[in-house]
């Protein structure tokens, strides 16, 4: 019985430490680009920024090729400000070849879909393809912005297959984030 007894509570434990707090109170699978994606990594360390990270099953927060993300901002900041702001990180790294980026204006709301690389001596090691899409948001009588952003990472042997699928799935992709409709956001806490 003891035994039976400690095999719960190691079970319980592993459930409690690797539930993921749901801030947004959104589902806690999402679907995106007709591909299921479920919560598995959240933040809210900074009381401004409300962060969760869903996953295709198999995939973790440590090891994943594709990402949906939602992002909920509680201050002044505007669609524009964001897309700035994220332009002036990727410059910062200085030179890439593989570098490309679009900006997409719809009234209020912006999006981004950008490619780029990590890369030293000559060699490509990884590259990105991401998809953001900024909405100003009302959420709990509290002004914010949405960033809902798709990720989608290749390293090694896998680059080049990635690459040559993005002249189809960037399209798909943009599509999909540009129609997304996000259930609707509660702040839990």
């Amino acid at each position: 019985m003891k035994k039976l007894l400690l095999t719960v509570l190691v079970y319980l434990y592993a459930l409690i430490v690797d539930a993921q707090e749901n801030y947004l109170g959104l589902p806690l699978t999402l679907e995106f680009n007709n591909q299921n994606y479920t919560l598995g990594w959240s933040d809210n360390s900074k009381s401004h920024l409300y962060a969760q990270e869903y996953f295709p099953e198999g995939q973790t927060v440590e090891n994943f090729t594709e990402m949906f993300s939602v992002w909920l901002f509680t201050v002044d900041i505007s669609p524009q400000d964001f897309i700035n702001s994220k332009l002036k990180w990727i410059e910062s790294r200085g030179e890439d070849p593989v570098y490309n980026r679009e900006i997409y204006e719809n009234g209020d709301a912006r999006m981004m879909d950008f490619l780029i690389s990590a890369w030293g001596e000559g060699t490509v090691s990884m590259v990105e393809f991401n998809v953001y899409l900024c909405i100003p948001l009302k959420v709990n009588d509290i002004d914010g912005l949405l960033v809902c952003f798709y990720t989608h990472d290749a390293e090694g042997d896998d680059i080049m297959p990635m690459l040559s699928s993005l002249k189809e799935e960037r399209g798909k992709v943009i599509r999909a984030m540009s129609g997304y409709q996000l259930p609707e956001i509660h702040l839990t806490k």
